[in-house]
């Protein structure tokens, strides 16, 4: 054994409930894991009917067209970069047991070339959907591991899908490329994307400009499929992923808790809505979702996958925020009001807002000091900034 002293473990951090969601919707879980104020729940009835009621059910969506056009064709090397660059050790396997690290040893090491042939095959079967009816089932089942927030009644459900799914939707969506989400304030996806927004949010505040940040409730599993569905039919780009988007999409998905108990036992929970917050494909197909709701907005919008915050002069910001509030509505998007809405204010003296008094923005919280958002600071206000003002309607 070893005589070199052992290091204390690190003491567990406190974080936000918006921070563990915005980790959450990037996949990020391991972040989530050893913090003070979370904790795994227990199967308790009232956390089992927490889960339930942030799935809602709902009608699936129908299958879209599949022809030659729409085969996805994976190359291996395409495969050892999404392992070998793209993956982190230490992941959930799924329920294959098939491991970032066993895949590593398959792919990113010398292989033969009827192995690099057969592992191939193998990895474009499954982008296709080229499946017996068991095997579909199998990848369709999916491991819930339930957080709980001890400072409120709310959990948060990760869902988790089977690594080899997670290749298979990374080496198919790291490969298009959509002006159109380009055009738009939707900065997931692209290079440096939370710390974009940051940067734009930051320049708002520089001109002058009120930045009103929006809280999106459940927004994952509540979108309406419909809307992505339609997306990628409409959009050729997207075209390749329809395989694999009929077979995790328009089918029911099972959500299973495995319970502590040695037997293998576990609770299910069915998925018929939404995007799949622990799949690869989860944060894309909310993009295709929301995108085209986004785009109404025009340059007024900065959004960070389900993060949407609406950026303009303090006349006219809060008539964009509702109207984008009232837009993201009718696709099953609907803004919380169970925490306060936060306006950050620019660093002129007084700011009137004509619609301050009236719901949702009569209970908002003003911010006029540096902040974190979305893993950024931003400085609403240099220190020492003016008093603010809070204006009735038109004054």
């Amino acid at each position: 054994t070893s005589d070199r002293p052992k290091r204390d473990p690190l003491p567990k951090r406190s974080m936000t409930a918006a921070q563990i969601n915005s980790y959450c919707s990037r996949g990020i879980y391991r972040k989530c894991y050893d913090v003070e104020n979370v904790e795994l729940a227990l199967p308790t009835p009232e956390n089992i009917g927490l889960i339930k009621q942030g799935l809602p059910v709902s009608e699936l969506p129908a299958p879209l067209h599949e022809s030659p056009q729409t085969v996805a064709t994976i190359a291996f090397r395409k495969l050892r970069e999404i392992i070998g660059k793209k993956m982190q050790n230490g992941k959930s396997p799924g329920l294959s047991g098939w491991t970032r690290e066993l895949l590593f040893t398959l792919f990113c090491t010398e292989v033969h070339p009827i192995a690099e042939a057969a592992l191939t095959g193998i990895f474009n079967d499954i982008a296709n959907a080229n499946l017996s009816e068991g095997e579909k089932t199998f990848f369709r089942t999916i491991i819930l591991t339930p957080l709980r927030y001890l400072d409120k009644v709310k959990i948060r459900a990760l869902m988790l899908t089977d690594v080899i799914l997670k290749v298979c939707w990374k080496s198919l969506l790291t490969e298009i490329k959509d002006d159109f989400v380009l055009k738009t304030g939707q900065v997931h996806g692209r290079k440096g994307q939370s710390a974009l927004a940051v940067l734009a949010i930051q320049m708002a505040l520089n001109e002058d400009q009120v930045v009103v940040s929006l809280d999106i409730s459940n927004a994952f599993p509540t979108l309406k499929r419909d809307t992505f569905m339609e997306y990628v039919k409409n959009h050729r780009d997207w075209w390749q992923i329809i395989p694999l988007l009929n077979m995790m999409y328009t089918v029911v998905v099972s959500a299973r808790w495995y319970l502590s108990d040695g037997k293998m036992n576990f609770i299910e929970f069915l998925v018929t809505t939404g995007t799949l917050q622990g799949c690869a494909s989860g944060p894309q197909l909310y993009v295709c979702g929301t995108v085209e709701t986004t785009a109404k907005f025009g340059a007024s919008i900065i959004q960070m996958a389900d993060d949407i915050n609406v950026c303009g002069p303090p006349s006219k910001v809060l008539g964009s925020a509702r109207g984008v509030i009232e837009e993201f509505a009718k696709i099953g998007q609907e803004v919380s009001l169970a925490k306060k809405m936060k306006i950050l204010l620019p660093p002129r003296a007084s700011v009137k807002m004509p619609g301050i008094n009236e719901a949702p923005f009569d209970k908002a919280e003003f911010v006029t000091n540096p902040l974190m958002l979305l893993g950024g600071l931003v400085s609403p206000r240099p220190a020492g900034g003016e008093a603010v003002m809070k204006a009735a309607d038109g004054a």
